[in-house]
């Protein structure tokens, strides 16, 4: 590992191996598989632990069961909760300033105000990278919306 000392990165890999990542855990929720286990692959190999729920109300109970997690990624359209019902309850919670990522192949369904970021499938997961790595990087994220096809 060039540029990193040997004993951080064997801290590093000891955090890692006991289930904490030092840059966070992300929520990941959608009703379709193949998208959960994309972005798990992707957002692990970023060096997250990933949660996946496959429906929101699955969601929720992540979300309230897992006092660490830092970013969460929905769906919109989904069976038994949607995401804009997600992010409500996250947005009323008492931690509602965790940064809300919508993903979804029906723009116009997501509710812009209760998300940091709206991605439009399909999407190219460096995008996706880059909004993680943006909202890695400040503290308080101000909300805003992607709403062109990327």
């Amino acid at each position: 590992m060039a540029g990193i000392s040997q004993s951080h990165a064997s801290e590093e890999l000891s955090l890692v191996q006991n289930g904490a990542s030092p840059l966070g855990k992300i929520l990941v929720i959608d009703d379709q598989q193949s998208i959960r286990m994309i972005l798990s692959m992707l957002l692990s190999d970023m060096g997250y632990v990933v949660e996946v729920g496959q429906n929101g109300e699955e969601g929720i109970q992540l979300f309230n069961d897992h006092s660490d997690i830092a970013l969460v990624i929905t769906d919109i359209r989904m069976p038994k909760m949607d995401g804009n019902e997600v992010a409500r309850h996250i947005r009323a919670s008492h931690r509602a300033n965790t940064p809300l990522v919508a993903i979804t192949g029906f723009p116009d369904e997501a509710q812009v105000n209760l998300f940091d970021y709206r991605l439009v499938k399909p999407f190219k997961l460096e995008t996706l990278r880059g909004i993680v790595a943006r909202l890695e990087a400040i503290d308080s994220p101000k909300p805003q919306a992607l709403g062109s096809r990327l």
